[in-house]
């Protein structure tokens, strides 16, 4: 069987809240939720979800977390982490957070040449990388481009790896808030805030 599981854009935390309830009432759980950010998002996204729906990837990353493990149901599943995870850097703020694994198909677009004229579902990217129409995918010199990914990939796996020896740490999963290379309490206030906010709302 393929895994199975969902992706979202946390917005309001006692909504997630009630899922995991639902989840644990019918023992049934995804493998894998894979959380996206506000700033993340495609160019075929509609327009008013571009411009910031939904909750940063660092604070509903940390707060879907630290909800899974409230409920003693992180172990039956993965999170996945996406939103702009374009450098390391930010690749190992997700992991510090609780990711198990991230993906970026932002850095692979750019490293191929994406100019981000938001056309992705238009069939008119003036790159050739989102279309099927053969004049524009002439623009898409695959031997050249191919390069400068593989050279993305590399460099990417190679900062990784340098930064997480600088931790101490041995592997991604034993990353933590106190690995962070932001004040964690940056993080702890937002999702303070976030918490407060969610009372004041119900």
């Amino acid at each position: 069987m393929l895994p199975t599981g969902f992706k979202l854009c946390l917005g309001k935390l006692s909504e997630f809240e009630l899922l995991v309830e639902e989840m644990k009432r019918q023992d049934v759980f995804p493998d894998f939720i894979t959380v996206d950010g506000a700033e993340g998002g495609t160019g075929a996204a509609p327009k008013a979800f571009l411009d910031g729906m939904g909750l940063p990837l660092t604070v509903g990353l940390y707060l879907i977390n630290e909800c899974l493990k409230r409920h003693g149901v992180r172990n039956k599943m993965k999170i996945n982490a996406s939103g702009k995870l374009i450098s390391p850097g930010a690749q190992m703020i997700a992991f510090s957070l609780g990711a198990d694994t991230i993906y970026s198909a932002r850095g692979f677009m750019l490293s191929l040449g994406c100019i981000q004229a938001l056309q992705c579902g238009n069939n008119t990217c003036p790159v050739g990388i989102t279309t099927h129409d053969p004049e524009l995918q002439k623009g898409l010199v695959v031997g050249t481009r191919a390069i400068r990914v593989a050279n993305y990939v590399h460099n990417i796996e190679h900062d990784l790896e340098e930064i997480l020896r600088a931790t101490g740490c041995k592997s991604f999963s034993e990353l933590t808030t106190e690995n962070l290379y932001i004040p964690a309490d940056t993080v702890l206030a937002e999702y303070h805030n976030e918490a407060e906010s969610q009372k004041i709302a119900s």
